[in-house]
């Protein structure tokens, strides 16, 4: 059972912590008698995503296998060590994103659409004859379109009149694109060979560190073109933020080039002390901007 429970990764569910900006942004840009919401969906909304994300999880694991087996560390995961029974993998796959979606259900429509959206993310990513994580680029940008889906499994969770801005959804995705580029390079430094490399995921046979590092600064630059676009629509004083932010890119790229580094597991990024401590300042630099009015920075 361990060995199951293991494949479904609830140490990833912290990666669902994007839906509360979701949440919190819902409540700050929407007028409040436009806006009806209680625990009780929140609570429904973070567990449907925990279930389908678990249920991604899982065929993640089952369909990697043969990869898995050319990694250094990956190699001792359930499945590729012969712990799984391919039957109840795919039950456990099936029967997650069934529970999660029925879940999703009982939200509201945008919600499961969402959801289901979310689900269907993790068959593109993982199932051929698509399977987008063996296509260069585009491995990066169909995994971190899971960023603004959790934003907006958030964003629905609150009954706002108001649909998400375009400009918001673009700066999560962006956003996640930088930080799996930067996961890609540290995943490429920590196994420091190219053909175990490419054996082990197909798309690192186009990557090097310098066209990673190239992908990073692209998705931030278009970050911050999308971002300043959203600060100067509904709230200027997020201008004050804007430096904070600038940082904690240059702080997550500093640590992807370290080789032993938790930029390879983004779950564990919290025993990154520094970088969580950065992250918390520019988080209250943030609510601070949205809690004060300055008409002069206009």
């Amino acid at each position: 059972m361990q060995d199951y429970i293991k494949i479904a990764r609830p140490d990833h569910w912290i990666k669902n912590i994007a839906i509360l900006p979701g949440i919190l942004l819902a409540w700050a840009i929407g007028k409040p008698q436009d806006i009806q919401s209680s625990l009780l969906p929140v609570l429904m909304a973070f567990l449907s995503a925990f279930l389908i994300g678990s249920s991604n999880y899982t065929i993640n694991e089952i369909l990697d296998a043969d990869e898995d087996r050319q990694h250094p560390s990956r190699c001792y995961r359930p499945v590729p060590s012969g712990k799984i029974t391919p039957f109840l993998g795919y039950m456990q796959w099936f029967l997650l994103a069934l529970c999660g979606l029925i879940l999703a259900w009982f939200e509201n429509c945008s919600f499961f659409l969402t959801a289901l959206l979310f689900f269907v993310m993790g068959l593109v990513y993982n199932v051929k004859p698509i399977r987008t994580k063996d296509i260069f680029c585009l491995d990066i940008l169909s995994e971190s379109f899971n960023s603004p889906l959790r934003f907006l499994l958030g964003w629905f969770t609150i009954k706002c009149a108001l649909l998400p801005p375009i400009s918001l959804i673009m700066s999560f995705w962006m956003l996640g694109a930088f930080c799996m580029s930067v996961k890609r390079m540290a995943e490429l430094r920590f196994i420091d060979n190219p053909k175990i490399a490419a054996a082990y995921r197909k798309s690192f046979s186009h990557y090097n560190q310098e066209r990673l590092i190239g992908y990073a600064l692209f998705f931030a630059t278009l970050f911050g073109v999308f971002i300043g676009i959203f600060i100067m629509k509904y709230r200027t004083e997020l201008v004050l933020a804007t430096p904070f932010l600038a940082g904690a890119f240059a702080i997550y790229i500093y640590e992807g080039f370290k080789k032993e580094t938790e930029m390879r597991c983004p779950e564990k990024l919290y025993k990154q002390k520094f970088l969580m401590a950065y992250l918390f300042l520019t988080l209250i630099v943030i609510v601070g901007c949205f809690m004060v009015h300055i008409p002069w920075i206009k």
